[in-house]
């Protein structure tokens, strides 16, 4: 039977990621029928070697010291397969792991022999001949860092280069305890992995495939890895952000050849920029989920059939959430925009955070600004929920759940803003729909209105009937068909075009309707239909004003709501001209105060429209269910 050992040489023990990528290894290396123990350097009592060579003179084979190790050398002699596991600190293992292999001295003789095209010291019998593997990780999303360490091993075992069963790198390590299931892949792969070291000796060409490929694109990483140290810089430097200081961001706090907390060439680094990776605390709903899945090495893209299914990448609490929006922050939709968004999350697992955006970056900070321009209150479970896409940050914003006070357009750019650095460009919303007239979204309102005012005019100045009734009816028609070939047409289209080509059949038919039936019949139905669109999905208004609005803004309850009021409001106006128009052909004497009250509504109804879009989200916001 294999007796395997593995040797985990981060400072971080149990808890670190090295020990995440040896666990599936070693239950793949179990199930291949290997007995496995591991030794986690961290706990043990290891004196650095002096240097005295006593254990090759005097005591040959024994140490001077009395601490752990010359029991970890009797489990090294005892081993088949030796498993080395370390982060990347400066590009070689960590200085845990380096003290306990200088300590096996005692397993080498002190004679110099020539072995092949070099000079070596042998082995104590068969002392030291076990296969070894070399697991690492680092923070760096490239495979090229851990050069210096591979040679290490190479020389290690260049008596007999065999020995040298396999060399996992993971490269940008640090994300795999962030990524849930996202990263099952890769787990299974060093699963795999541990089965055929021990049943084969050595990695089959697609196991070792899978083990390189990336994590997540370079880029993403890059994004997740700066973010999170940003958040991390004292929060006075925000205020350089906001004058448009600090252009060369935190160069310092992620140079790799930096000693000390922010040095990020680690595999272990003392806090995760995998943090970074949740699209987090959106206040609306996200259909862009940020996801994980193999990406091709440096080489050849695997096809869709050779990845695994990527998942999304969850926020484990609030703190990641928040500090993590930074990193799926998009400069081009940002734009010239400065902001300070304060997010205050209470109760259990709460916290007080900020994000500065200037100059085309986020920041993200722990504690309160005083510059603040959008202030988000709310329990943190609610918060780490919408995070997390458990509940509709909007619907949650319109139950009361949470509330919102300052600036809210803020609220209104927050998919945008944070829809992911991936395509460095912007996704605005289209100017117009599709079609060959350069005619903006709402702009199509007022053509939708181009019947009803040749009718009017028709009618009112006592004209042709052709002029007020078949035009009217031609040019809704044209109108529908239009927005048929190249969109859909709107129920203002349908029911224009459906009420002119009944009246116009009419008219040619004979029956001709008088002004005022003319009028009072065409208020009537524009009143009804603008009334009936709020039993369907899309208030009239929103099928225009959408058009105003980010793409993924059409479906935000709050929009819907908003919208839906301004309908109904226009829907009554409509009615009560209908009224009107009927009050004059009855009692034509009270001329002016039925004009006064036929276009009073209209000016109501705009004046009305100009302001509520502006009012009622941000009253929504901050008076939680209240305003419901």
């Amino acid at each position: 039977m294999t007796n395997l050992l593995a040797i985990n040489g981060s400072p971080r023990g149990r808890e670190s990621n090295t020990d995440l990528l040896l666990q599936p290894y070693l239950a793949g290396a179990r199930e291949a029928g290997a007995t496995t123990e591991t030794i986690y350097v961290t706990d043990l009592k290891i004196n650095e070697c002096r240097g005295c060579f006593t254990c090759w003179t005097a005591t040959p084979g024994r140490c001077v010291f009395r601490d752990d190790m010359p029991a970890v050398l009797a489990k090294i002699k005892a081993a088949d397969i030796l498993v080395l596991g370390t982060p990347l600190y400066h590009y070689g293992m960590t200085a845990r792991l380096k003290r306990l292999l200088e300590r096996t001295l005692p397993l080498a003789d002190p004679h110099i022999i020539k072995s092949g095209d070099h000079y070596t010291h042998p082995g104590r019998g068969d002392d030291f001949d076990s296969g070894m593997v070399l697991i690492a990780n680092c923070g760096f999303p490239d495979r090229m860092h851990f050069s210096a360490l591979e040679e290490h091993l190479r020389q290690l075992t260049k008596d007999r280069p065999e020995r040298l069963l396999a060399s996992i790198l993971c490269a940008g390590g640090e994300i795999l305890r962030h990524g849930t299931q996202a990263f099952d892949w890769y787990f299974a792969a060093l699963h795999q992995a541990g089965k055929e070291i021990v049943a084969q000796g050595h990695l089959s060409t697609e196991t070792t495939a899978t083990l390189a490929r990336e994590l997540v694109p370079v880029e993403m990483y890059l994004q997740m890895a700066n973010a999170y140290w940003d958040s991390q810089i004292k929060a006075e430097e925000h205020t350089d952000t906001l004058s448009g200081a600090g252009e060369n961001g935190a160069a310092a706090s992620t140079n790799p050849v930096t000693p000390g907390p922010g040095t990020i060439q680690a595999g272990e680094a003392p806090a995760s920029p995998g943090q970074g990776i949740a699209a987090a605390g959106k206040p609306s709903p996200v259909s862009d989920s940020l996801t994980a899945g193999p990406a091709g090495n440096s080489g050849a893209t695997p096809s869709p059939s050779e990845r695994a299914p990527a998942a999304a990448v969850l926020p484990q609490n609030c703190r990641e959430a928040v500090l993590g929006m930074p990193a799926v922050f998009n400069p081009a939709a940002a734009g010239n925009l400065q902001a300070v968004l304060q997010i205050n999350l209470h109760g259990e697992g709460g916290g007080d955070y900020y994000l500065v955006i200037a100059n085309g970056r986020c920041k993200a900070f722990e504690g309160r600004s005083p510059e603040a321009t959008t202030t988000i209150d709310a329990p943190a479970d609610v918060w780490l929920q919408i995070a997390r896409e458990e509940l509709d940050g909007a619907a949650a914003l319109m139950q009361g759940l949470y509330r919102v006070t300052g600036d809210f357009s803020l609220m209104m750019q927050m998919n945008e803003l944070f829809s992911g650095p991936a395509t460095g460009t912007a996704a605005p919303a289209p100017a117009r729909p599709a079609g060959p007239l350069p005619i903006p979204g709402m702009a199509w309102l007022s053509v939708a209105f181009l019947p009803w005012t040749l009718n009017w005019l028709g009618t009112g100045l006592n004209l042709n009937p052709l002029a007020g009734w078949a035009a009217p009816a031609v040019l809704a028609l044209a109108i529908w068909l239009y927005r048929r070939l190249y969109n859909r047409p709107t129920w203002m289209d349908s029911i224009t075009a459906v009420y002119f080509l009944v009246t116009g059949l009419l008219v040619l038919a004979g029956y001709n309707l008088s002004a005022a039936a003319a009028d009072s019949s065409g208020n009537l139905v524009l009143g009804a239909a603008w009334l009936a669109t709020l039993a369907t999905a899309e208030p009239l208004t929103a099928a225009y004003s959408r058009w105003n609005y980010p793409a993924g803004l059409a479906n935000n309850p709050l929009f819907l709501r908003t919208n839906a009021i301004i309908t109904a409001v226009w829907g009554e106006a409509f009615l009560f001209m209908a009224v009107v128009a009927l009050g004059m052909a009855l009692m034509p004497g009270q001329k002016y105060l039925w004009l006064v009250l036929r276009y009073l509504p209209l000016v109501l109804a705009g004046v009305f429209t100009a302001w509520f879009p502006n009012w009622y989200p941000a009253h929504v916001a901050a008076s939680g269910p209240r305003a419901v």
